[in-house]
């Protein structure tokens, strides 16, 4: 039985990728791992429930993935990082499917979707 999923997803810059994802969208570092001193990381993410693995290896992915999260409120989960950066463009979506989405981009050209099912 799956316990749980960490979609990983390509960074080229480890200080980029720490402003985006720590300091932006809230994970913390769970670990950090490198072969050897000023080798490219592979380090995993968390952020509550939520596991996400980014590597610098250029064998293990070619980057631009994505990857769909299921949250329990995308509008709380939005108002908590456009708190940390208020000139955030993108908004929570309603899809006619009964999902609010938050789409977002990191700058890696890797894509996530934050969804939780929408207010009745």
């Amino acid at each position: 039985m799956i316990e749980r999923s960490y979609p990983v997803l390509r960074i080229d810059d480890y200080e980029k990728a720490k402003i985006f994802y720590v300091d932006f969208l809230g994970f913390e570092i769970e670990f950090e791992w490198r072969h050897a001193e000023n080798f490219p990381v592979y380090m995993g993410l968390l952020r509550g429930d939520l596991g996400l693995h980014l590597t610098e290896h250029r064998g293990d992915l070619d980057g631009g993935g994505g990857a769909y999260f299921r949250v329990k409120s995308v509008p709380a989960l939005y108002e908590e990082i456009k708190a940390r950066r208020p000139e955030m463009e993108e908004e929570p979506i309603e899809q006619a499917w009964g999902s609010t989405e938050l789409k977002l981009c990191d700058p890696f050209g890797n894509k996530m979707v934050f969804a939780s099912p929408t207010p009745k």
